[in-house]
């Protein structure tokens, strides 16, 4: 019995799965693709991001696939640059691929003991005063507390 199951192992999933696993936190993170994805949603990492890798290790790992730019916003082709004295020690965006955060984090999640099933589309779950029972589209049930 696991104390977590996640389903979906994008970069919430698995950040989600490495955070309860510093607190020794039983997880099962469930992920219906079977390889990781290779279509791009997001395609870099805001200052508050930064800050959580850099947090918890990762930053380094992440800036050698990344690309520093710096903070500020575009919109309707008006540049706009930063405001001044970001209270930030990582006063800059990252531009990163979202497959690549995603298999940094899974790799993390794991690293850290958390089980990725891929593979495993989760079809329902319920919970009763005991947990959660999830249950998957081939049938299969799991159960968390």
């Amino acid at each position: 019995m696991f104390d977590v199951i996640i389903a979906g192992c994008g970069p919430t999933g698995a950040m989600l799965a490495a955070e309860l696993r510093l607190h020794d936190v039983r997880i099962l993170v469930l992920e219906k693709e079977t390889e990781p994805v290779s279509f791009v949603r997001i395609v870099g990492l805001h200052i508050r991001s930064i800050e959580l890798m850099a947090m918890r290790g990762l930053l380094e790992r992440i800036l050698e696939h990344g690309r520093q730019r710096p903070a500020g916003g575009f919109f309707a082709a008006i540049t706009k640059p930063a405001p001044e004295g970001l209270d930030s020690a990582h006063a800059y965006l990252l531009g990163i691929p979202q497959p690549v955060i995603n298999h940094l984090l899974e790799e993390h999640a794991i690293e850290l003991g958390a089980q990725v099933r891929r593979g495993c589309a989760v079809a329902d779950f319920e919970q009763d005063d005991e947990g959660v029972t999830v249950e998957l589209a081939d049938g299969e049930q799991l159960r968390s507390r």
